[in-house]
């Protein structure tokens, strides 16, 4: 999935929180995305709740702002925990 990355500063096996530290890439509402820790190594793979320019807008906010930022929400979750498959041999994101 190359230009296609959701950088998550934690990914686990519940989902990326909206507090996730960016975005590389463009893509939209459904698609798969790759989950990178700080070293660029894909640690989990999902599909977005939200399009790449809007995870910028609610970035580093609390889920409950995204209503009022984006003016509706598709959860509380960039990915959430049914949608996200973890790759790394860590058990917390398996």
């Amino acid at each position: 999935m190359p230009g296609r990355a959701a950088r998550c500063a934690k990914a686990d096996a519940a989902s990326c929180p909206p507090a996730s530290s960016g975005v590389t890439g463009r893509f939209g509402l459904g698609d798969p995305v790759s989950c990178v820790d700080a070293e660029g190594v894909e640690i989990a793979r999902g599909l977005v709740s939200y399009n790449a320019e809007e995870i910028e807008r609610i970035k580093g906010r609390k889920a409950r702002e995204i209503t009022s930022v984006l003016g509706y929400s598709n959860g509380d979750e960039i990915i959430h925990r049914d949608d996200l498959v973890g790759l790394a041999d860590d058990p917390e994101t398996t």
